[in-house]
């Protein structure tokens, strides 16, 4: 199954920011979102499903000593 992936226009400014910061993050973060295309709830990044008023929302790690993380519902990127 394939996955449509929407961003919002503040999501392409963190992607901006991040290929000019952190080249590596920009890459590895490019590596998750094609992987949300296949499946969501699997994969790099140690996907969590999120609680509380992001209940339904979740995130993937994409360094370990940033704050870096994507958040996604089951359609869009968040």
């Amino acid at each position: 199954m394939s996955y449509r992936i929407d961003y919002r226009d503040s999501a392409l400014d963190d992607l901006g920011l991040l290929k000019r910061n952190e080249p590596k993050c920009y890459k590895k973060a490019l590596r998750l979102i094609g992987e949300l295309m296949e499946h969501l709830h699997t994969g790099t990044g140690h996907p969590k499903q999120l609680s509380g008023d992001l209940s339904g929302k979740w995130s993937r790690r994409i360094a370990k000593n940033t704050d870096s993380s994507m958040r996604y519902t089951t359609m869009r990127w968040w």
